[in-house]
């Protein structure tokens, strides 16, 4: 049996939607299904990925997202999630 890609259709946030379509397709052996401003869908094998253009730049200044994970046993947990790790 050849390797290959199960079904699967994620959707991935990229920067730039024509630069992820060439990595995908060039590197990774995607072939284009669909493309329009700001958004792709792809498909290798069975897989299928959608790419959509994240334009959001705040997300480094956002202080949820610069919280350091703690360590739970041989878990780490983002500290968000500590009042629900704690009931474990």
């Amino acid at each position: 049996m050849a390797a290959g890609l199960s079904r699967t259709i994620p959707a991935l946030p990229v920067r730039d939607v024509e630069a992820a379509v060439v990595h995908y397709c060039d590197r990774l052996g995607f072939s284009m299904l669909h493309v329009s401003d700001g958004f792709a869908v792809l498909q290798r094998d069975e897989a299928r990925l959608h790419l959509w253009q994240a334009g959001d730049t705040s997300w480094p200044t956002r202080a949820d997202l610069r919280e350091r994970p703690r360590r739970l046993g041989r878990r780490v947990v983002p500290r968000r999630y500590r009042e629900l790790s704690d009931r474990d």
